[in-house]
């Protein structure tokens, strides 16, 4: 697909609120459709995908964004306009980013609608109601997905907000050895639409990375791309405080450990650290805890390639046999280096998703708490 076609489709950002019981808080244009709509709109300049999601929420419903709690996210997911749109003329459609949001309390009470507002008036739509053809017939393969996504379960919000956060947030990688190495469930989209996520984790580190230091710690095959992993995430962070080294020959473990440490206030991108070297392994729980202290994020990446596209990628042949020892050694680093920061094994058959999943854990990670909550 060509740079001119990425150009036909309009980046969009749509927000599911529930409320504690998976009511669905849908709106509806009165006279003008029989459909019920989810708050939706176009991403303007410099505005992230969630901003422009909690932007059309407040412009449509009234709800503020510091009552509304972040669950989800799934990108990627695409609709036609109808040839009598007026936008038509300009995109051949929509491409969205839908966000699941919390609004506590069960069917809790809304504010008055904006004057501006799109929507003549809102209602909560229960689990047993809410069908795809509640929705405008051309939007509905977009929203269908959607809905089966962040509802894969019947019952209550805290039953399916755990499951949620396992297969539809990075959390889902956590020392998790078992990720197929060509796994994209994380995001809807593909290789095209992956440029505008990007573009978004560009502003989101924008907004969050000045005064925070971080590591970066990556470990992988010779055929995992780790140079490629380490451009891709550098070019998302600001160069006048980010460093970052492709892989390279290990000292000991000592000196690898003391340049493994950031400076203040500065990203540090490592493709070797002490995590390869035997020796060090028994260091690492001390000296990340002092990370911990100094208030330095630590973000560990295992590139996981599959044995077919490490041989395609490799300059010399390896054996099945060399491929299981190479895995073997790995899940022997993570077993034996838990520490306060968790693993994530990211799928790295495909180099764009490998790409976008490295840069989307580095920003969670900035925007988050120093140590990462686990389960």
């Amino acid at each position: 697909m060509s740079h001119e076609d990425i150009e036909l489709w309009r980046n969009n950002a749509a927000a599911v609120i529930m409320d504690d019981a998976a009511n669905v808080l849908l709106g509806c244009n009165g006279g003008k459709s029989p459909y019920l709509h989810v708050p939706q709109g176009g991403v303007r300049s410099k505005e992230t995908l969630l901003q422009a999601a909690l932007r059309e929420v407040r412009e449509e419903t009234g709800l503020p964004a510091d009552s509304l709690h972040l669950i989800a996210e799934l990108g990627g997911l695409r609709y036609r306009y109808r040839s009598k749109n007026r936008k038509s003329s300009t995109w051949d459609g929509q491409q969205q980013t839908y966000f699941l949001l919390r609004f506590p309390g069960v069917r809790p009470a809304l504010p008055p609608l904006p004057p501006d507002s799109e929507l003549s008036a809102l209602r909560w739509v229960s689990a047993e109601e809410r069908r795809e053809e509640l929705f405008v017939p051309f939007k509905r393969p977009a929203v269908r997905e959607a809905l089966r996504a962040f509802f894969p379960i019947p019952g209550p919000v805290n039953h399916l907000v755990p499951l949620l956060r396992d297969s539809l947030t990075v959390r889902r990688y956590a020392n998790a050895p078992q990720t197929a190495p060509d796994d994209t469930a994380l995001f809807g989209g593909g290789k095209e639409e992956v440029v505008y996520q990007m573009e978004d984790l560009a502003k989101r580190l924008d907004a969050t990375q000045e005064g925070k230091s971080l590591l970066l710690v990556l470990m992988g095959s010779e055929g995992s791309g780790r140079k490629n992993t380490l451009r891709a995430v550098a070019r998302c962070l600001d160069p006048l405080c980010t460093r970052a080294f492709a892989p390279r020959p290990l000292r000991g473990a000592e000196e690898e450990l003391a340049a493994a440490t950031p400076p203040p206030e500065t990203a540090l991108l490592l493709g070797s650290s002490p995590y390869e070297i035997p020796e060090a392994l028994p260091l690492l729980p001390d000296w990340e805890t002092e990370l911990v202290r100094r208030g330095t994020r630590v973000v560990k990446l295992l590139l996981r390639t599959s044995y077919e596209a490490e041989c395609k990628r490799r300059e010399h042949p390896i054996s099945p046999g060399e491929y299981a020892a190479i895995r073997a050694r790995q899940d022997e680093v993570m077993a034996a280096t838990p520490g306060p920061f968790p693993w994530y094994v990211v799928p790295a058959d495909r180099r764009w998703y490998r790409n976008y999943i490295a840069a989307r854990v580095v920003a969670e990670a900035l925007e988050g708490p120093v140590v990462a909550a686990r389960g």
